[in-house]
């Protein structure tokens, strides 16, 4: 008789934490700027994975392989977070694993390529905010933001760097959102701007943040 691995005899919390150490040390995946994907499409397009990031171990580990994978959401690009809102909505036993999503976008623009032709604004003109376009030319509409913190339930730190003043509101500025956020813990912010919506007072978002769970 086959003797099982010495792994597979150790107990599931201590496996977890070899699994979550593991992920911890590896990079954070970079996501090259790609064609955005059409998150109304009735079937998102899917891309090939990464080959051994998903394979499953075997059947005794595959749960917490599965949990650890999915525990921390990291995004550097706004059509990777298009994928990943689309994942989400398509798989739903994702959605109970997401604790943690960071979003730190690096030199990424929430607005799609033809935009700027269809606005006539050329290379000279100023750097405009993705509030300055209509939701089609956005890559990630802040209704996709919403659904997404709605569908996370498990959801306790969200961190938004350099990410669109129209993402941004969502968190700061949209009523409904701290409703969604029911085991919310820590929020963590970089911006260089806190435009408030038209009607809404300028610290308004300090109001939205003490409405937000502790």
């Amino acid at each position: 008789m086959v003797e099982p691995s010495p792994l597979l005899r150790l107990p599931e919390e201590l496996i977890d934490k070899i699994f979550r150490l593991a992920n911890e040390a590896d990079s954070v995946p970079r996501f090259e700027e790609r064609e955005p994907i059409d998150l109304f499409a009735t079937e998102p397009r899917r891309r090939p994975a990464r080959k051994g990031a998903y394979l499953p171990i075997c059947r005794r580990l595959y749960p917490i392989q599965q949990t650890n994978l999915y525990r921390t959401v990291c995004i550097t690009t706004h059509s990777a977070l298009a994928l990943f809102c689309a994942t989400v909505r398509a798989s739903p036993v994702v959605r109970d694993l997401v604790v943690e999503v960071d979003l730190r976008m690096e030199a990424s623009s929430n607005v799609r390529p033809e935009a700027d032709a269809e606005y006539g604004w050329g290379v000279d003109d100023p750097v405009v905010d993705d509030e300055d376009y209509d939701d089609v030319y956005k890559i990630v509409r802040p209704v996709h933001l919403l659904i997404l913190l709605a569908q996370l339930t498990r959801l306790e730190v969200l961190a938004l760097e350099n990410v669109g003043t129209s993402l941004l509101r969502v968190v700061l500025h949209d009523e409904t959102t701290p409703s969604l956020l029911s085991n919310f813990k820590k929020l963590v912010m970089a911006t260089d701007t806190l435009r408030p919506p038209p009607g809404f007072e300028a610290d308004g978002w300090v109001h939205q943040l003490a409405q937000l769970p502790h």
